[in-house]
């Protein structure tokens, strides 16, 4: 386990989530597309860290997100715009089940039971989930949401210069 406490998501992080060693100590179990890891933090922490080191915080990344989005709970969040890292809870993120998924890394899904829902993921693995297709459902599109509301905002907030071949003179003229 990386006692270090440091890991910096990156485009093969798939998701993570807490678990609990034989101690009884919090860790982040994080899986990218081609191997697994284990952190000494908690997945908020973890969320925290990657935040501060993109120049951002939890705080300020939920705050964001809930002023596009309006007064949503469990918020997706922007980890980093430029390169494409929009990130959702299953739960709220202090709870102690609270899975994150990367968005870019969502295949399907589909329901297994009323309360259980099967996500495969883009290399072609799958994980259970506690929590209903539909809500799963709802947490993708919310992400979503929050993608194509900052794309379009930067779209539209694009700065375009005009040169011009027009030269102009200024004189200052002299009041009496």
């Amino acid at each position: 386990m990386n006692r270090s406490g440091t890991y910096v998501i990156k485009r093969e992080t798939m998701y993570f989530n807490p678990k609990h060693d034989k101690h009884g100590y919090l860790y982040t179990h994080i899986v990218e597309t081609d191997r697994v890891l284990k952190i000494a933090l908690s997945p908020t922490e973890l969320i925290d860290q990657n935040l501060r080191y993109f120049g951002s915080s939890f705080k300020g990344a939920s705050q964001g997100s809930r002023a596009i989005l309006g007064n949503v709970t469990m918020c997706p969040i922007v980890a980093n715009e430029k390169l494409d890292f929009y990130w959702f809870p299953t739960k709220s993120p202090t709870s102690p089940n609270c899975i994150w998924f990367a968005l870019h890394h969502i295949d399907r899904h589909e329901s297994i039971c009323k309360k259980k829902t099967k996500v495969f993921l883009s290399n072609g693995t799958t994980l259970d989930i506690e929590l209903s297709a539909y809500s799963f459902e709802r947490k993708i599109q919310r992400a979503y949401k929050l993608k194509y509301k900052i794309e379009e905002r930067t779209r539209l907030n694009s700065v375009f210069v005009n040169e011009s071949n027009v030269l102009y003179d200024i004189y200052k003229q002299d009041v009496d």
